[in-house]
């Protein structure tokens, strides 16, 4: 049998061995907003590691080192799955445990057979996304993105000359207040921006901090992002008619604030891959090349 058929028989079986934990997490994050990414991430490791298949799978022999951590991690994931078992069924905890110990036996499988090539690292690496964050850590970044905001709109209003009054993440205006409510925190938009950053990096860039700048630089833009949306809803209820508070703009328009990121973040990595491009270019150029002959005016 093919070698390279060895790994998606393994990747069969762990999807057996965690098929009820596994089916709850599809329920979770076909159910949840803020973890609808989960559904799509296999795939996208699935497309790198076929797309890099030449790469990912041409290592023969495994060294016994590099045996040794893919077995650990296993043994890992196992211990994992025993955890998991003794949660109740369907529960945050035996969500997060459960996708936490399918990546470390994906992992760990695919390092033992085919050893950790670098072609094979983002993919694989990536599927850490599949692992619900626990609710306390994702209430904590809710705050903070809550937080952040209120800090853009403050900053916003107090640029435009709108008199307010802040207690938190609620605002109060001359004619009326809003709240930074959890679902206006902007945590799908920003996890939708992570993962293409994460993937765009990949496939366009090269230098590892180049990659970590396009990735930070979201954190930035959401806030901004959200800044904007809540003081552009908040202005047009306030101030043209109460329906912008509860309408579709406010309900359904978050693609369109979230194109608006997307259109300064493109820039932002455009100058990115410019200026990795520039480098490449520069350092191909040998140090000891002969002058060109000097070109005298006529």
């Amino acid at each position: 049998m093919n070698s390279r058929l060895y790994f998606p028989l393994y990747v069969a079986a762990c999807i057996a061995f965690l098929a009820i934990p596994l089916w709850h997490i599809s329920l979770l994050a076909w159910s949840t907003d803020k973890y609808s990414h989960i559904l799509i991430v296999p795939f996208i490791s699935a497309y790198f590691l076929y797309d890099r298949r030449h790469e990912s799978f041409a290592q023969s022999i495994v060294p016994g080192q590099t045996k040794a951590a893919g077995i650990i991690t296993i043994l890992s994931g196992l211990a994992m799955r025993l955890i998991v078992w003794k949660q109740p069924v369907g529960s945050a905890q035996q969500d997060s445990l459960a996708a936490l110990a399918f990546v470390l036996l994906i992992i760990g499988g695919f390092v033992l057979l085919h050893g950790f090539p670098r072609g094979a690292r983002f993919p694989l690496l990536f599927l850490a996304l599949m692992v619900p964050l626990p609710d306390a850590v994702m209430g904590r970044i809710i705050a903070f993105l809550q937080q952040g905001s209120g800090d853009v709109v403050s900053a916003l209003y107090s640029l435009l000359g709108i008199p307010f009054l802040r207690e938190g993440v609620v605002f109060h205006l001359p004619r009326g207040s809003i709240e930074i409510a959890q679902e206006c925190s902007g945590i799908r938009s920003s996890i939708a921006l992570l993962v293409l950053s994460l993937i765009a990096g990949e496939m366009l860039l090269r230098s590892v901090w180049r990659k970590l700048l396009l990735t930070a630089s979201i954190l930035p833009l959401v806030l901004i992002k959200n800044g904007i949306r809540i003081v552009v809803l908040s202005l047009l209820g306030f101030y043209v008619s109460p329906s912008f508070l509860t309408g579709p703009l406010h309900r359904d328009g978050g693609i369109l604030f979230w194109f608006l990121s997307l259109a300064i973040w493109t820039p932002w990595l455009t100058f990115l891959r410019r200026s990795e491009a520039k480098r490449n270019h520069s350092n191909q150029i040998p140090a000891d090349s002969p002058a060109l002959p000097e070109v005298s005016a006529i």
